[in-house]
Protein backbone atom coordinates (compact mmCIF):
# COMPACT_ATOMS: atom_id res chain seq x y z
CA UNK A 1 0.00 0.00 0.00
CA UNK A 2 1.19 3.18 -0.83
CA UNK A 3 1.88 6.21 1.50
CA UNK A 4 -0.87 8.28 -0.10
CA UNK A 5 -3.24 5.35 0.34
CA UNK A 6 -2.18 4.33 3.91
CA UNK A 7 -2.86 8.41 4.45
CA UNK A 8 -6.06 8.26 2.91
CA UNK A 9 -6.94 5.32 5.22
CA UNK A 10 -5.62 6.38 8.93
CA UNK A 11 -8.13 6.94 11.29
CA UNK A 12 -8.97 10.89 12.52
CA UNK A 13 -6.89 12.49 14.70
CA UNK A 14 -6.90 10.60 18.44
CA UNK A 15 -8.96 12.10 20.60
CA UNK A 16 -6.04 12.39 23.21
CA UNK A 17 -3.96 13.88 20.79
CA UNK A 18 -6.89 16.76 20.04
CA UNK A 19 -6.50 16.98 23.83
CA UNK A 20 -3.07 17.77 23.85
CA UNK A 21 -3.35 20.20 21.38
CA UNK A 22 -5.86 21.76 22.52
CA UNK A 23 -4.86 22.31 25.80
CA UNK A 24 -0.83 23.19 24.91
CA UNK A 25 -2.84 26.23 22.59
CA UNK A 26 -4.89 27.17 25.54
CA UNK A 27 -1.66 27.13 27.43
CA UNK A 28 -0.57 29.97 25.29
CA UNK A 29 -3.62 31.91 24.62
CA UNK A 30 -4.74 32.73 28.20
CA UNK A 31 -1.24 34.08 29.03
CA UNK A 32 -1.41 36.01 25.85
CA UNK A 33 -4.86 37.43 26.67
CA UNK A 34 -4.11 38.58 29.78
CA UNK A 35 -0.24 40.34 28.57
CA UNK A 36 -2.63 42.07 25.73
CA UNK A 37 -4.88 43.68 28.96
CA UNK A 38 -2.26 44.03 31.27
CA UNK A 39 0.64 45.71 29.14
CA UNK A 40 -1.32 49.45 28.82
CA UNK A 41 -2.09 49.26 32.42
CA UNK A 42 1.42 48.58 33.25
CA UNK A 43 3.01 51.21 30.87
CA UNK A 44 0.58 53.57 32.71
CA UNK A 45 1.75 52.81 36.13
CA UNK A 46 5.64 52.44 35.73
CA UNK A 47 5.77 54.77 32.52
CA UNK A 48 7.74 54.29 29.49
CA UNK A 49 10.99 53.75 31.59
CA UNK A 50 9.67 51.71 33.94
CA UNK A 51 8.06 49.53 31.50
CA UNK A 52 11.24 49.00 29.76
CA UNK A 53 13.23 48.27 32.90
CA UNK A 54 10.45 45.27 32.88
CA UNK A 55 10.44 44.47 29.37
CA UNK A 56 14.45 43.93 29.66
CA UNK A 57 13.80 42.26 33.01
CA UNK A 58 11.62 39.38 31.19
CA UNK A 59 14.35 39.48 28.09
CA UNK A 60 16.85 38.32 31.01
CA UNK A 61 15.01 35.84 32.21
CA UNK A 62 13.51 34.45 29.24
CA UNK A 63 17.69 34.03 27.53
CA UNK A 64 19.15 31.96 30.27
CA UNK A 65 15.70 29.97 30.85
CA UNK A 66 16.62 28.31 27.49
CA UNK A 67 20.69 27.77 28.16
CA UNK A 68 19.64 24.75 29.26
CA UNK A 69 22.23 22.95 27.38
CA UNK A 70 19.46 21.43 25.22
CA UNK A 71 18.81 18.96 28.13
CA UNK A 72 15.10 20.22 28.28
CA UNK A 73 14.47 18.99 24.55
CA UNK A 74 17.23 15.93 24.92
CA UNK A 75 15.34 14.81 28.21
CA UNK A 76 11.73 14.68 26.35
CA UNK A 77 13.23 12.90 22.64
CA UNK A 78 15.17 10.14 25.10
CA UNK A 79 12.75 9.38 27.45
CA UNK A 80 10.16 9.10 24.36
CA UNK A 81 12.51 6.38 22.78
CA UNK A 82 12.61 4.29 26.23
CA UNK A 83 9.38 4.69 27.03
CA UNK A 84 9.31 2.37 23.67
CA UNK A 85 10.96 -0.21 25.49
CA UNK A 86 8.76 -0.14 28.50
CA UNK A 87 12.09 0.39 30.79
CA UNK A 88 11.12 1.88 33.74
CA UNK A 89 14.38 2.46 35.19
CA UNK A 90 15.46 3.83 32.42
CA UNK A 91 13.41 6.44 32.25
CA UNK A 92 13.54 7.51 35.68
CA UNK A 93 17.73 7.44 35.72
CA UNK A 94 17.00 9.96 32.36
CA UNK A 95 14.72 12.21 34.59
CA UNK A 96 16.93 12.06 37.51
CA UNK A 97 20.16 13.13 35.72
CA UNK A 98 18.52 15.53 33.56
CA UNK A 99 16.81 17.25 36.58
CA UNK A 100 20.14 17.24 38.31
CA UNK A 101 21.66 19.02 35.59
CA UNK A 102 19.35 21.60 34.99
CA UNK A 103 19.06 22.18 38.82
CA UNK A 104 23.10 22.66 38.53
CA UNK A 105 22.99 25.00 35.65
CA UNK A 106 20.20 27.41 36.78
CA UNK A 107 22.18 27.89 39.97
CA UNK A 108 25.69 28.31 37.89
CA UNK A 109 23.92 31.01 35.33
CA UNK A 110 22.75 32.44 38.31
CA UNK A 111 25.88 32.76 40.76
CA UNK A 112 27.15 34.05 37.01
CA UNK A 113 24.63 37.15 36.81
CA UNK A 114 25.42 38.24 40.45
CA UNK A 115 29.18 38.38 40.13
CA UNK A 116 28.67 40.30 36.77
CA UNK A 117 26.15 43.19 38.68
CA UNK A 118 28.56 46.31 38.53
CA UNK A 119 28.90 45.92 34.71
CA UNK A 120 25.25 45.48 34.30
CA UNK A 121 25.02 48.63 36.62
CA UNK A 122 27.04 50.27 34.36
CA UNK A 123 25.54 49.35 31.18
CA UNK A 124 21.84 49.33 32.48
CA UNK A 125 21.53 52.66 34.32
CA UNK A 126 18.06 53.01 33.68
CA UNK A 127 17.78 49.82 36.69
CA UNK A 128 18.94 52.24 39.03
CA UNK A 129 16.50 54.78 38.75
CA UNK A 130 13.47 52.57 38.56
CA UNK A 131 14.11 51.32 42.47
CA UNK A 132 16.00 52.30 46.04
CA UNK A 133 17.63 49.21 45.46
CA UNK A 134 18.92 48.03 42.70
CA UNK A 135 21.12 44.99 43.59
CA UNK A 136 18.43 43.33 45.22
CA UNK A 137 16.81 43.96 42.23
CA UNK A 138 19.08 42.61 40.33
CA UNK A 139 19.20 39.59 42.83
CA UNK A 140 15.43 38.96 42.07
CA UNK A 141 15.46 38.56 39.41
CA UNK A 142 18.23 36.33 38.27
CA UNK A 143 16.74 34.02 40.97
CA UNK A 144 13.93 33.22 38.57
CA UNK A 145 16.27 31.61 36.28
CA UNK A 146 16.95 28.08 38.31
CA UNK A 147 13.40 27.55 39.16
CA UNK A 148 12.72 28.57 35.69
CA UNK A 149 15.12 25.77 33.97
CA UNK A 150 13.78 23.25 37.17
CA UNK A 151 9.95 24.30 35.52
CA UNK A 152 11.58 22.93 32.01
CA UNK A 153 12.97 19.82 33.04
CA UNK A 154 9.61 18.57 35.05
CA UNK A 155 7.57 19.76 31.78
CA UNK A 156 9.99 17.66 29.18
CA UNK A 157 9.68 14.87 31.57
CA UNK A 158 5.95 15.01 31.55
CA UNK A 159 5.70 15.76 27.49
CA UNK A 160 7.79 12.99 26.38
CA UNK A 161 4.92 10.91 28.18
CA UNK A 162 2.39 12.95 26.55
CA UNK A 163 0.98 13.89 29.72
CA UNK A 164 -0.03 17.69 28.40
CA UNK A 165 -2.47 18.23 31.34
CA UNK A 166 -0.39 18.29 34.09
CA UNK A 167 2.02 20.99 32.29
CA UNK A 168 -0.76 23.15 31.46
CA UNK A 169 -2.47 23.12 34.42
CA UNK A 170 1.04 24.73 36.20
CA UNK A 171 2.30 26.29 32.60
CA UNK A 172 -1.00 28.63 32.72
CA UNK A 173 -1.25 30.19 35.94
CA UNK A 174 2.34 30.85 35.39
CA UNK A 175 1.80 32.54 32.53
CA UNK A 176 -1.03 34.87 33.92
CA UNK A 177 1.57 35.74 36.99
CA UNK A 178 4.10 36.86 34.37
CA UNK A 179 2.08 39.67 33.40
CA UNK A 180 -0.64 39.42 36.54
CA UNK A 181 2.17 39.27 39.29
CA UNK A 182 4.12 42.70 37.86
CA UNK A 183 0.68 44.66 36.99
CA UNK A 184 -0.64 44.06 41.05
CA UNK A 185 2.71 45.18 42.22
CA UNK A 186 2.58 48.61 40.21
CA UNK A 187 -0.63 49.43 41.77
CA UNK A 188 0.96 48.93 45.37
CA UNK A 189 4.73 50.43 44.25
CA UNK A 190 6.28 51.43 40.86
CA UNK A 191 9.61 50.20 42.21
CA UNK A 192 10.70 47.33 39.70
CA UNK A 193 11.69 45.27 43.16
CA UNK A 194 8.38 44.20 44.14
CA UNK A 195 7.72 43.82 40.13
CA UNK A 196 10.67 41.75 39.70
CA UNK A 197 9.80 40.18 43.29
CA UNK A 198 6.25 38.95 42.00
CA UNK A 199 7.99 36.93 38.95
CA UNK A 200 10.13 35.35 41.28
CA UNK A 201 7.57 34.14 43.63
CA UNK A 202 5.50 32.82 40.62
CA UNK A 203 8.35 30.32 38.94
CA UNK A 204 9.29 28.97 42.37
CA UNK A 205 5.42 28.32 43.01
CA UNK A 206 5.19 26.92 39.37
CA UNK A 207 8.31 24.72 39.71
CA UNK A 208 7.55 23.31 43.24
CA UNK A 209 4.12 22.20 41.73
CA UNK A 210 5.28 21.16 38.63
CA UNK A 211 8.36 18.90 40.68
CA UNK A 212 5.09 17.14 42.62
CA UNK A 213 3.32 16.41 39.52
CA UNK A 214 6.25 14.22 38.17
CA UNK A 215 7.44 12.36 41.45
CA UNK A 216 5.68 9.05 39.73
CA UNK A 217 8.22 9.31 36.75
CA UNK A 218 11.30 8.83 39.48
CA UNK A 219 11.60 5.17 40.25
CA UNK A 220 12.62 4.85 44.09
CA UNK A 221 16.23 3.07 43.29
CA UNK A 222 16.39 4.16 39.74
CA UNK A 223 20.25 2.50 38.23
CA UNK A 224 23.01 5.12 37.70
CA UNK A 225 22.31 6.18 33.97
CA UNK A 226 24.62 4.88 31.48
CA UNK A 227 27.68 6.13 29.90
CA UNK A 228 26.17 6.24 26.45
CA UNK A 229 22.82 7.52 27.63
CA UNK A 230 24.94 10.77 28.85
CA UNK A 231 26.58 10.97 26.23
CA UNK A 232 23.65 10.96 24.20
CA UNK A 233 22.10 13.53 26.17
CA UNK A 234 24.96 15.66 26.13
CA UNK A 235 25.80 15.22 22.25
CA UNK A 236 22.19 16.19 21.12
CA UNK A 237 21.89 19.55 24.21
CA UNK A 238 25.37 20.52 22.62
CA UNK A 239 24.67 21.63 19.44
CA UNK A 240 21.51 22.47 20.91
CA UNK A 241 22.96 24.87 23.32
CA UNK A 242 24.41 26.84 20.53
CA UNK A 243 21.10 27.43 19.40
CA UNK A 244 20.45 28.58 22.45
CA UNK A 245 22.88 31.06 23.24
CA UNK A 246 22.58 32.25 19.66
CA UNK A 247 18.86 31.88 18.66
CA UNK A 248 17.65 34.42 21.40
CA UNK A 249 19.96 36.87 20.32
CA UNK A 250 17.77 37.32 17.46
CA UNK A 251 14.84 38.01 19.51
CA UNK A 252 16.10 40.19 22.29
CA UNK A 253 19.48 42.00 21.16
CA UNK A 254 17.45 44.05 19.18
CA UNK A 255 16.10 45.65 22.31
CA UNK A 256 19.19 46.81 23.69
CA UNK A 257 20.65 47.52 19.89
CA UNK A 258 17.68 50.44 19.96
CA UNK A 259 18.07 51.61 23.68
CA UNK A 260 21.83 52.09 22.58
CA UNK A 261 21.33 53.74 19.17
CA UNK A 262 17.90 55.64 19.80
CA UNK A 263 17.01 55.76 23.82
CA UNK A 264 14.63 53.69 26.29
CA UNK A 265 11.50 55.58 24.75
CA UNK A 266 11.83 53.52 21.57
CA UNK A 267 12.36 50.34 23.61
CA UNK A 268 8.95 50.90 24.71
CA UNK A 269 7.34 51.45 20.98
CA UNK A 270 9.39 48.45 19.64
CA UNK A 271 8.80 46.14 22.22
CA UNK A 272 5.19 46.50 23.09
CA UNK A 273 3.97 44.93 19.09
CA UNK A 274 6.90 42.97 19.42
CA UNK A 275 5.98 41.30 22.77
CA UNK A 276 2.61 40.39 21.32
CA UNK A 277 3.65 39.11 18.02
CA UNK A 278 6.28 37.38 18.54
CA UNK A 279 4.79 35.44 20.93
CA UNK A 280 1.67 33.97 18.25
CA UNK A 281 4.45 31.33 16.93
CA UNK A 282 3.94 29.97 20.61
CA UNK A 283 0.65 28.53 18.91
CA UNK A 284 2.58 26.36 16.21
CA UNK A 285 5.35 25.95 18.95
CA UNK A 286 2.18 24.23 21.45
CA UNK A 287 1.04 22.03 18.85
CA UNK A 288 4.60 20.91 17.62
CA UNK A 289 5.49 20.29 21.30
CA UNK A 290 2.61 17.83 20.68
CA UNK A 291 3.81 16.09 18.09
CA UNK A 292 7.76 15.64 19.05
CA UNK A 293 7.50 12.71 20.98
CA UNK A 294 5.17 11.20 18.01
CA UNK A 295 7.82 11.97 15.26
CA UNK A 296 11.21 10.69 17.27
CA UNK A 297 8.75 7.15 18.26
CA UNK A 298 8.08 7.32 14.05
CA UNK A 299 11.98 7.28 13.49
CA UNK A 300 12.33 3.99 15.37
CA UNK A 301 9.90 2.35 12.95
CA UNK A 302 11.76 2.89 9.70
CA UNK A 303 12.70 6.25 8.01
CA UNK A 304 10.74 5.43 4.81
CA UNK A 305 7.78 4.11 6.15
CA UNK A 306 7.24 5.88 9.34
CA UNK A 307 4.31 4.91 12.14
CA UNK A 308 1.32 5.86 9.62
CA UNK A 309 -0.88 7.25 12.85
CA UNK A 310 2.21 9.58 13.22
CA UNK A 311 1.74 10.98 9.59
CA UNK A 312 -2.10 11.30 9.82
CA UNK A 313 -1.47 13.11 13.39
CA UNK A 314 0.75 15.08 11.81
CA UNK A 315 -1.06 15.84 8.47
CA UNK A 316 -4.25 16.55 10.02
CA UNK A 317 -2.59 18.89 12.37
CA UNK A 318 -0.66 21.30 9.80
CA UNK A 319 -3.98 21.65 8.16
CA UNK A 320 -5.71 22.78 11.45
CA UNK A 321 -3.06 25.17 11.88
CA UNK A 322 -3.10 26.19 8.55
CA UNK A 323 -6.61 27.02 8.58
CA UNK A 324 -6.39 28.83 12.00
CA UNK A 325 -2.74 30.84 11.24
CA UNK A 326 -2.81 32.03 7.78
CA UNK A 327 -6.55 33.88 7.95
CA UNK A 328 -5.35 35.12 11.56
CA UNK A 329 -2.12 36.43 9.94
CA UNK A 330 -3.80 38.03 7.06
CA UNK A 331 -6.35 39.67 9.56
CA UNK A 332 -3.93 40.40 12.11
CA UNK A 333 -2.18 42.51 9.52
CA UNK A 334 -4.52 44.23 8.14
CA UNK A 335 -5.85 45.38 11.26
CA UNK A 336 -2.86 45.91 13.43
CA UNK A 337 -2.87 49.57 13.62
CA UNK A 338 -6.49 49.82 14.22
CA UNK A 339 -5.90 47.20 17.26
CA UNK A 340 -2.77 48.93 18.98
CA UNK A 341 -4.70 52.59 18.66
CA UNK A 342 -7.14 50.62 20.69
CA UNK A 343 -4.65 49.01 22.41
CA UNK A 344 -2.93 51.56 23.91
CA UNK A 345 -3.66 54.87 22.74
CA UNK A 346 -3.35 56.58 19.47
CA UNK A 347 0.26 58.20 20.61
CA UNK A 348 2.13 54.93 21.30
CA UNK A 349 0.34 53.19 18.52
CA UNK A 350 1.16 55.88 15.94
CA UNK A 351 4.95 55.39 16.95
CA UNK A 352 4.67 51.62 17.02
CA UNK A 353 2.25 50.59 13.67
CA UNK A 354 5.39 50.52 11.38
CA UNK A 355 7.00 47.97 13.72
CA UNK A 356 3.68 45.75 13.50
CA UNK A 357 3.39 45.88 9.52
CA UNK A 358 7.01 44.29 9.38
CA UNK A 359 7.16 42.26 12.28
CA UNK A 360 3.84 40.55 11.81
CA UNK A 361 5.16 39.44 8.45
CA UNK A 362 8.31 37.69 9.91
CA UNK A 363 5.73 36.03 12.94
CA UNK A 364 3.56 34.31 9.89
CA UNK A 365 6.49 32.93 8.62
CA UNK A 366 8.24 31.69 11.79
CA UNK A 367 5.17 29.91 12.82
CA UNK A 368 5.32 27.66 10.03
CA UNK A 369 9.16 26.83 10.05
CA UNK A 370 8.10 25.04 13.54
CA UNK A 371 7.62 21.84 11.27
CA UNK A 372 10.67 21.69 9.46
CA UNK A 373 12.57 22.77 12.90
CA UNK A 374 10.79 19.74 14.61
CA UNK A 375 11.71 17.25 12.17
CA UNK A 376 15.13 17.85 12.45
CA UNK A 377 15.06 17.74 16.14
CA UNK A 378 13.73 14.56 16.17
CA UNK A 379 16.06 12.81 13.73
CA UNK A 380 19.00 13.96 16.55
CA UNK A 381 20.06 16.98 13.71
CA UNK A 382 20.60 19.82 16.62
CA UNK A 383 24.01 20.55 14.37
CA UNK A 384 22.50 21.73 11.36
CA UNK A 385 20.22 23.99 13.57
CA UNK A 386 22.95 25.15 15.33
CA UNK A 387 25.05 25.51 12.07
CA UNK A 388 22.21 27.81 10.66
CA UNK A 389 21.92 30.16 13.20
CA UNK A 390 25.51 31.12 13.64
CA UNK A 391 25.57 31.47 10.15
CA UNK A 392 23.36 34.00 10.17
CA UNK A 393 24.14 36.07 13.50
CA UNK A 394 27.05 38.65 12.23
CA UNK A 395 25.22 39.43 8.79
CA UNK A 396 21.93 39.94 10.89
CA UNK A 397 24.08 42.06 13.86
CA UNK A 398 25.46 44.08 10.59
CA UNK A 399 22.05 44.84 9.40
CA UNK A 400 20.69 45.80 12.29
CA UNK A 401 22.73 48.28 13.09
CA UNK A 402 22.41 49.89 9.60
CA UNK A 403 18.89 49.84 9.77
CA UNK A 404 18.46 51.71 13.09
CA UNK A 405 20.55 54.40 12.58
CA UNK A 406 19.34 54.48 8.65
CA UNK A 407 14.92 53.78 9.38
CA UNK A 408 14.76 53.66 13.18
CA UNK A 409 12.78 51.10 14.52
CA UNK A 410 11.01 50.06 11.53
CA UNK A 411 14.52 49.03 9.92
CA UNK A 412 14.99 46.94 12.80
CA UNK A 413 11.59 45.14 12.24
CA UNK A 414 12.17 45.01 8.60
CA UNK A 415 15.61 43.05 9.45
CA UNK A 416 14.16 40.64 12.11
CA UNK A 417 11.49 39.58 9.57
CA UNK A 418 14.49 39.41 6.58
CA UNK A 419 16.26 37.14 8.99
CA UNK A 420 13.07 34.53 9.91
CA UNK A 421 12.27 34.14 6.40
CA UNK A 422 15.57 33.23 5.41
CA UNK A 423 16.01 30.89 8.46
CA UNK A 424 12.98 29.24 7.88
CA UNK A 425 14.04 28.60 4.08
CA UNK A 426 16.83 26.75 4.86
CA UNK A 427 15.34 24.96 7.42
CA UNK A 428 12.60 23.57 4.99
CA UNK A 429 15.23 22.84 2.97
CA UNK A 430 17.27 21.10 5.69
CA UNK A 431 14.89 18.93 6.89
CA UNK A 432 13.98 18.02 3.14
CA UNK A 433 17.01 16.29 2.80
CA UNK A 434 17.35 14.95 6.48
CA UNK A 435 13.54 13.50 6.49
CA UNK A 436 12.89 12.34 2.90
CA UNK A 437 9.68 10.50 4.25
CA UNK A 438 7.86 14.23 5.57
CA UNK A 439 8.19 15.84 2.33
CA UNK A 440 4.74 16.10 1.17
CA UNK A 441 4.07 17.70 4.64
CA UNK A 442 7.27 20.10 3.99
CA UNK A 443 6.46 20.81 0.55
CA UNK A 444 2.73 22.67 1.84
CA UNK A 445 3.83 24.28 5.04
CA UNK A 446 6.90 26.04 2.77
CA UNK A 447 3.90 26.98 -0.17
CA UNK A 448 2.06 28.32 2.52
CA UNK A 449 5.03 30.24 3.99
CA UNK A 450 5.63 32.17 0.57
CA UNK A 451 2.37 32.51 0.08
CA UNK A 452 1.83 34.51 3.41
CA UNK A 453 5.35 36.21 3.00
CA UNK A 454 4.74 37.70 -0.35
CA UNK A 455 0.83 38.86 0.48
CA UNK A 456 1.44 40.42 3.84
CA UNK A 457 4.89 41.76 2.81
CA UNK A 458 3.00 43.80 -0.43
CA UNK A 459 0.96 45.04 2.67
CA UNK A 460 3.46 46.14 5.00
CA UNK A 461 5.43 48.25 2.19
CA UNK A 462 2.16 49.35 0.63
CA UNK A 463 1.61 51.03 4.25
CA UNK A 464 5.09 52.14 5.00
Amino acid sequence: MTLQKQLASAPALPRRHTLNVALNVGGIAVPVLVGVLAIPALVRHLGQEGFATLALGWTVVGYFSVLDLGIGRALTMHIARKAQDHDPQATAALAHTGRRLMLGLGLLWTVLLLALYPVVAARWPVLSTQTAAPGIAWTLLVLCIPFTLWFNSSAGILEAHSRFVNVNIVRIPLGIATYAGPLLASLLTPDIAWIFCSLLLARMAAATVLAWETRDRFAPRAAPLPAADVRGLLKFGGWMTVSQVVGPLFVYLDRFAIAAVISAAAVTHYTVPFDVLTRLPLFPIAIMSVLFPLFVQAQGMGDDRPATQAYATARKTLQLLLLAWLPAMALGAWLGPLVLRLWVGPELASASAPVWQWLIVGVAVNGLAHLPLTLLQSKGRTDVIAWLHLLQLAPYLLALWWALERFGIAGAAFVWTLRVTVDALLLHACAWKAAPAWQHLLRTSLAASLALAGVLGLLAWSRS
